[in-house]
């Protein structure tokens, strides 16, 4: 079996050490974390950070997607970011350079779902906080927690908190 000499690979082992060396606004920026022991190319991305650790190379970028790069390093691709977490990215990164997105690496599935998100009059754009209201009216038009989650780029739980949060208001105003 060929070892792979890039095995330390999860992004949110390579986090804290970016968090222990970044202001935490220039933290905020980047969108990717990995660990590789040789580079073969420059991260994708308008702001990469490379840092010694453990023998190798900790890398950060703000690129929206590195799978062409993880290919290349023999790494497994990533999943698609949801959109409304890219474009959180553009916004706190000022502009729309860092997405580097291809229809190679999205899904058609992920492409639906985006289709079907903007079409339901979904506007992610870049609220970090899920609106109750809304989350009760995808949530009334017959979305699941799951889906809803996805589309806000949070987990099922918090929009279980928000489905909960509705209920009991409606209830209180007997609706």
């Amino acid at each position: 079996m060929h070892h792979n000499p890039n095995k330390l690979t999860n992004k949110t082992s390579m986090r804290p050490v970016f968090k222990a060396v970044l202001d935490p606004e220039e933290y905020k920026k980047y969108t990717h974390f990995v660990y590789i022991k040789h580079l073969k190319q420059q991260l994708p991305g308008t702001q990469v950070l490379y840092l010694m650790h453990k023998n190798g190379i900790a890398c950060a970028t703000n690129a929206l997607c590195i799978n062409d790069w993880l290919v290349l390093h023999e790494l497994p691709p990533r999943a698609p970011m949801s959109e409304y977490w890219c474009n959180l990215k553009i916004n706190i990164n000022g502009t729309t350079k860092i997405d580097n997105r291809s229809e190679k690496w999205m899904g058609q599935k992920d492409l639906d779902m985006i289709d079907q998100a903007e079409g339901r009059g979904g506007n992610r754009m870049l609220n970090p906080i899920v609106d109750s209201e809304r989350a009760w009216e995808l949530y009334s038009q017959g979305w699941n927690c799951i889906k809803i989650a996805k589309h806000y780029g949070v987990t099922p739980a918090a929009i279980y908190y928000h489905i909960k949060k509705m209920e009991k208001r409606l209830t209180k105003q007997g609706l």
